[in-house]
């Protein structure tokens, strides 16, 4: 083989490395690409899982091991996925389980549509019942007392039940929240014990500020006659606009 012929052969075996080169760089990139862009949505619409929910309810994998629990305003119902994988047995619970927009494998035992002023449960049927984002911001006004009474009602005896967060406005954060005030009066009212746990979350998308948020986790250990009594002769709970 002749010098020339030896170096057009070299060249030409460069040239088809750095053409696999390039193919592979452009491979890494574009599975880059896709993992940022898949990791994104995956932010966006998963939801909360059981770790969010044990830091705002303070309650680690090991106590809901072997419990039956409720999720009341599940959607995408990634707290019943990982929660399960704990050991617990898990109902969600969504209006939108009723839609054709919500296009989720239903199974009828384990996700129910239905919403928290009507639960379609016998009483005393779960160890535990969430309604986190639910109670206080998806119910008002007097309803969110039946709706406390609702889940108070589908809980076992000596059971607890996870409401919140209750947020006050940016131009009142150095004031207790009157909706929080109200909710705990009413449970008072009842004979129940509650433990609040107030934490600094941190705001998406960017996570650079903070919003201070209540949670209370409510055993059910009172009277739901009193409660129902307190609701009767109480008009400041019909004026709530909380």
């Amino acid at each position: 083989m002749g010098p020339n012929k030896r170096v057009n052969r070299k060249r030409e075996e460069r040239g088809v490395l750095f053409r696999r080169r390039s193919v592979t760089w452009h491979r890494q990139q574009m599975d880059e690409m896709k993992r940022r862009a898949f990791t994104a949505h995956e932010v966006k619409f998963r939801g909360v899982g059981l770790g969010r929910y044990m830091k705002f309810f303070s309650f680690s994998d090991g106590e809901i091991s072997g419990k039956s629990i409720l999720d009341v305003g599940a959607a995408q119902a990634n707290f019943q996925a990982e929660a399960e994988m704990a050991g617990a047995s898990v109902v969600s619970l969504d209006p939108a389980y009723a839609g054709k927009a919500r296009r989720l494998p239903l199974d009828k035992n384990r996700k129910v549509a239905g919403r928290v002023q009507n639960l379609p449960f016998n009483s005393r049927n779960f160890d535990v019942v969430f309604a986190r984002r639910v109670i206080p911001d998806k119910v008002h006004s007097i309803e969110r007392y039946r709706s406390i009474i609702e889940l108070l009602r589908v809980t076992k005896q000596g059971g607890w039940i996870g409401i919140g967060p209750f947020i006050a406005a940016d131009s009142e954060a150095d004031k207790p929240n009157e909706g929080l005030l109200r909710v705990k009066r009413f449970l008072n009212a009842g004979g129940y014990n509650f433990v609040e746990r107030s934490l600094e979350v941190p705001i998406p998308p960017k996570n650079r500020k903070t919003q201070q948020q209540t949670y209370l986790k409510i055993s059910n250990n009172g009277n739901l006659r009193m409660l129902k009594k307190y609701i009767l002769e109480s008009k400041k709970l019909g004026d709530e606009e909380q």
